[in-house]
């Protein structure tokens, strides 16, 4: 086999990243992103609801709705894309309302209590 260079590894990295970019631009990720935020957001929802509801939107909005369920890449990065930042969101509920909205938040919250 051929080894590889450090700059051949560079040049195929920035066209893997070229190519998600574009399926980004493309399909209007950053919308999913939001979804996800607001979603987050909100107590006693998590990534499942964010998942979901980002599929849907996705599927609805496609141009090619019928090639969802068999393998699409829109139908994988939306509710992957929808999932993440989920995380980040539940902090807010949890930071203001003192409401953790997932399992995860409670322990964090009970961490936080015990350090007071």
């Amino acid at each position: 086999m051929e080894e590889l260079t450090l700059r051949q590894m560079q040049e195929g990295a920035l066209n893997i990243l070229k190519k998600l970019d574009g399926i980004c631009r493309e399909q209007g990720l950053r919308y999913f992103l939001f979804y996800g935020t607001l979603i987050g957001a909100i107590p006693g929802t998590g990534g499942t609801v964010s998942a979901m509801f980002s599929y849907n939107e996705a599927r609805r909005s496609s141009k090619e709705p019928e090639k969802f369920g068999k393998g699409s890449i829109e139908g994988v990065l939306a509710p992957e894309t929808g999932n993440n930042p989920v995380t980040g969101a539940t902090m807010i509920p949890m930071l203001v309302l003192g409401i953790p909205g997932v399992v995860g938040m409670l322990f964090m919250k009970l961490i936080f209590n015990m350090g007071m």
